[in-house]
């Protein structure tokens, strides 16, 4: 057997201060190789050698098999318009920088035991978009032996368990009438609900009138202190029916006092009162059904005082 070889190596190599940088381009040409009759190999190699450090990339080529080898930190390709980047492998992360078009091909994740196939058409009846299921080959695939499944007509289907999080609806209303209610409409996983239902009020007001209508005694330091209590109920309701009963209170703290060189007198009012209430539904049913929280009576307060803000809440949460 005989073979003939051409080789041309060239290296390009700087020194400075300790530091060594070397390029070196190889080029092979091998034909009729020891035990490979009639062949040929060509091998095409540049190195760049940064003090040790090593880069660069391979190519071969034997008449049946080629590869091409690259060797760097960094590999990056763009576009030579604006440079933009398209593919890029950094930090043993692959990074597109435009969409990724698979056309009529697969994406395939297998790990041997369940794949997870995604694309156009694809299956044993060619009526898949994405197949979830166990190992086995993308021509095999149907919407029968699938765990879960998108189909090309629009149908979906989930096989496996589902465990859903907390379940949570809720709704209030600002509306100031004594009897103000708020409802929600919600499903159920068929668990246990808690209810709560809420009552909030604030009122607030600063005024002023001409001349003394409190007593000259008091002042902006000492002022006048009244408090008035206030309190009422409200109810749960399920559906229309009443499940639950609930109370809140509150007071109201006003101030006055006289300003003797505005010969004015001055009123600050605020107050605030709330109350809260929760009911357990443990019917376990799934179907969907109505909570309200209504207010039913408001003691000693009326929505004519300045400042007057009321909210009625009512919260369900599943989970």
């Amino acid at each position: 057997e005989t073979s003939a070889i051409a080789s041309r190596t060239s290296t390009l190599e700087t020194n400075y201060n300790g530091l060594n940088g070397k390029i070196t381009t190889n080029t092979n040409a091998i034909s009729g190789a020891v035990g490979r009759l009639n062949a040929i190999d060509l091998k095409y190699s540049v190195i760049l050698d940064a003090n040790g450090y090593v880069s660069g990339f391979q190519q071969l080529n034997n008449g049946t098999y080629s590869s091409f080898k690259i060797k760097a930190d960094n590999f990056l390709i763009q576009t030579s318009a604006g440079a933009k980047k398209v593919f890029e492998v950094n930090a043993n992360k692959v990074q597109l920088g435009t969409d990724l078009y698979a056309g009529s091909h697969n994406v395939i994740m297998d790990n041997g035991s369940v794949s997870l196939v995604q694309g156009v058409g694809f299956g044993a009846n060619s009526d898949l978009i994405e197949w979830f299921g166990p190992s086995m080959p993308v021509a095999s695939m149907t919407k029968a032996n699938a765990t879960s499944y998108k189909a090309t007509n629009g149908a979906a289907y989930f096989g496996g368990s589902l465990s859903a999080g907390i379940l949570t609806t809720s709704q209030q209303t600002g509306s100031v009438a004594p009897d103000a209610s708020v409802s929600v409409t919600t499903g159920s996983n068929g668990g246990t609900v808690n209810v709560i239902g809420s009552i909030n009020i604030t009122t607030g007001t600063y005024s002023q009138v001409s001349g003394n209508s409190v007593g000259t005694q008091y002042t902006v330091d000492n002022p006048l202190v009244t408090t008035t209590n206030f309190d009422g109920t409200f109810v749960i309701k399920k559906d229309g029916s009443n499940v639950q009963n609930g109370t809140y209170a509150g007071h109201v703290l006003t101030k006055k006092w006289y300003d003797t060189e505005l010969n004015r007198t001055y009123t600050d009012s605020r107050g605030s009162g709330s109350g809260s209430v929760t009911w357990t539904d443990s019917a376990g049913s799934t179907a969907n059904r109505t909570y309200t929280c209504q207010m039913t009576s408001r003691n000693n307060l009326s929505s004519e005082t300045l400042g007057f803000q009321q909210r009625v809440s009512i919260t369900s949460n599943e989970g």
